[in-house]
């Protein structure tokens, strides 16, 4: 399955606020699951520029938080909106929650998007980056595979309206 994330930005009163650190987010989260401890949460993504995905192992959910300032525009496509827009029956996994959540520090709530985590999936970038270090190149097969899955995808996508920017 292809997950799927559309981000958008936070904006108040015409500036963007400056994100929290990754560790005042963990612990919102935290304080918001009420019975998760800080440790029993995994983040995805440190470096990730538009948000914070964190794993929450315990309950097998990531929550996608979109950081502020994450696109530097007015006019931003909302990730609800988006993903309210796919169809069923594609290879996407589809929020099964959202909300807003409340970050020390911070003005303004930041929204939320919970997805189903899939622990034995591992993303195509780590893919490629492991068999690059151990010189195994994808076969003929697999590589008409993922191509064939990514475009029907991506076609199902388009029909809709959506385009992802990474793409």
């Amino acid at each position: 399955k292809v997950c799927y994330l559309v981000i958008g930005t936070i904006i108040e009163n015409n500036h963007y606020m400056a994100a929290p650190d990754n560790n005042s987010v963990i612990s919102a989260v935290s304080g918001l699951l009420g019975n998760v401890r800080v440790g029993e949460l995994e983040l995805m993504n440190s470096g990730a520029p538009n948000s914070w995905a964190i794993i929450d192992k315990k309950h097998n959910e990531v929550w996608k938080i979109p950081k502020s300032g994450a696109r530097k525009k007015v006019a931003y496509l909302l990730e609800k909106d988006a993903l309210d827009r796919i169809p069923n029956g594609i290879d996407v996994i589809k929020y099964v929650r959202e909300g807003t959540l409340s970050i020390p520090g911070q003005t303004k709530r930041f929204p939320y998007f919970v997805f189903p985590y899939v622990s034995d999936s591992k993303s195509l970038d780590k893919e490629i980056s492991e068999r690059k270090s151990s010189r195994r190149p994808f076969s003929k097969d697999e590589i008409n595979n993922i191509g064939k899955s990514l475009v029907s995808t991506i076609k199902s996508l388009y029909g809709v309206g959506l385009v992802h920017q990474d793409v």
